[in-house]
């Protein structure tokens, strides 16, 4: 998902959705009326952060926001429903466009693994210390030797990737690696799945092992010789790429359905205009753009005739 703004999914009631707190002042058009749905981009399973949700919800609603928090992770899910947080589990994943994100039968595989990984201490690169044959692409696009000297072996990107230029990167290797113990849901993670690659992942809160199995993912300690042992052992074998591309697929829509079910719930509840599930689904994940042309920068001062024509059909 895009930050910095929303994307726009239905207009009455106007129904966006949103990825992290945008830093700006609330635009003028998100008025009194609207229908927040705002994704977590971290793992929020504590008393504490909830309780704070169920705060939030209340102070919003004050303003006539009705805000929904919607999770990655099943234990946030029971924990919100346990305290009152508005709210379902649907993961993030459903805004990945599969177009991109796909596999290409013909790529060399000349990397071990890829990590995809912004430079902060929570990702724990130290622990793909050990791979000889590494790719570890950064949001930043440079100052991976400096943040950890232990992986400068690792070939990295110079500059910011293209998400089509990322998916390259996946297709390269034998495996994708996923090393944090708590973030969010971890889009690369998916990523890696639609793209038929497998993944060697240490165990974690926040959602990205809601969509493993045993044929696409393996799941082990968080120690440098033990992550390096499972990526041979993957780079060993022979992967069924479009099994592990399928069964992401078959992920991906069952939490599409399960959204666009949610946000239709909310239409009828509001008795504004009704948006029927399926009609939903061709508006906001109908190809090419994958709800890239409903998402509206905060700085704007009106949502954009486009999303109003997209949202009318």
């Amino acid at each position: 998902m895009k930050f910095e703004g929303y994307y726009v999914l239905h207009l009455n009631p106007l129904t966006v959705a949103q990825s992290g707190r945008p830093q700006a002042p609330r635009p003028a058009w998100l008025k009194p009326g609207t229908v927040v749905l705002e994704h977590t981009a971290w793992f929020q399973g504590y008393w504490l952060k909830m309780l704070g949700w169920r705060a939030e919800q209340a102070r919003l609603a004050k303003q006539g926001i009705e805000h929904h928090l919607i999770v990655n992770d099943p234990h946030e899910e029971r924990l919100a429903r346990w305290l009152g947080v508005r709210g379902t589990l649907i993961s993030n994943s459903v805004y990945t466009d599969e177009k991109v994100f796909s596999p290409h039968e013909s790529q060399r595989k000349d990397l071990d693994a890829v990590y995809i990984a912004k430079l902060a201490s929570f990702k724990r690169h130290v622990l793909a210390s050990r791979i000889a044959k590494l790719a570890i692409i950064t949001m930043e696009g440079r100052g991976l030797s400096a943040f950890c000297p232990a992986v400068s072996h690792a070939e990295t990107n110079s500059r910011n990737l293209t998400n089509r230029e990322v998916a390259e990167f996946i297709r390269r290797a034998h495996c994708t690696l996923a090393l944090s113990a708590t973030e969010g849901g971890m889009l690369a993670s998916f990523e890696s799945l639609l793209c038929g690659v497998p993944v060697i992942s240490t165990p974690s809160r926040g959602g990205r092992d809601l969509f493993y199995r045993s044929f696409n993912s393996k799941i082990v300690e968080p120690d440098a010789e033990v992550v390096a042992a499972a990526v041979t052992e993957v780079s060993g074998r022979t992967v069924d790429t479009q099994l592990i591309r399928s069964t992401a697929l078959a992920d991906l829509q069952r939490h599409r359905e399960k959204y666009c079910e949610y946000i239709s719930k909310i239409s009828r509840r509001h008795k504004g205009e009704f948006a029927a599930p399926d009609q939903l689904m061709s508006r906001i994940f109908a190809p090419p753009a994958i709800a890239q042309g409903l998402f509206v920068d905060q700085s704007l001062a009106q949502i954009p005739d486009s999303v109003v024509r997209r949202l009318s059909h």
